[in-house]
């Protein structure tokens, strides 16, 4: 086993909002919080239809997290009896502000993948040098992000606020999508998932 320590700068909890408001209650933020009080803020996003709920559980600074330690980080969760709740360490890579930061979001848009063998690099760097920047530009982008998923993957992450879901149809929107960049990498995605999520506010 490889005791390493993991870098995190926060927890991703997927989880079922009924399952989370039958077990815990109207309160289930708070005794969120309650159980876990190194989170320094919370974000949450669901989708109606498969009543999937995201939340990012905001650690105060990248904190190198020993197996040890994230045992007994997943063992709280197990304790609050979520049926297939899962919580994953995410380290953060990229973070660039969009052109529509300062308004509020309206949709959380999530793009979760992993990558063809010897593939995972370009694709990282296609996110890190033309992507997540041009998507930033892009008006209704208000931030977008790009995460590794240490735990079950798919390994990357990237995560936009949006003013709208209408965004993701806009003609910069979709130039950006549509580079040659885009075109050679897109197709070694594997096991992809593209999400759009409604945030939700701090009471739930």
């Amino acid at each position: 086993m490889n005791n390493a320590p993991v870098f995190v700068d926060a927890l991703l909890l997927r989880a079922s909002l009924q399952d989370l408001r039958r077990r815990l209650g109207e309160d289930w933020i708070g005794q969120l919080r309650a159980v876990y009080p190194e989170a320094v803020s919370w974000r949450f996003a669901h989708q109606a239809q498969h009543n999937l709920l995201y939340g990012y559980l905001m650690l105060p600074r990248k904190l190198p997290l020993e197996e040890v330690v994230w045992r007994a980080w997943r063992a709280r969760l197990a304790e609050l009896g979520l049926a297939g709740a899962e919580l994953h360490r995410l380290e953060k890579r990229l973070d660039v502000p969009g052109v529509s930061q300062g308004q509020e979001p309206h949709a959380h848009y999530v793009v979760e993948t992993d990558a063809d063998e010897g593939w995972m690099e370009e694709i990282e760097r296609w996110y890190a040098v033309e992507h997540l920047p041009g998507l930033a530009s892009v008006p209704g982008c208000i931030r977008a992000q790009r995460w590794t998923n240490h735990d079950g993957g798919p390994r990357s992450l990237a995560c936009y606020d949006l003013v709208s879901e209408s965004t993701l149809g806009s003609v910069p929107w979709l130039a950006v999508r549509g580079t040659p960049w885009s075109d050679r990498t897109r197709p070694h995605f594997r096991n992809t998932r593209r999400t759009m999520f409604q945030p939700l506010s701090a009471q739930g």
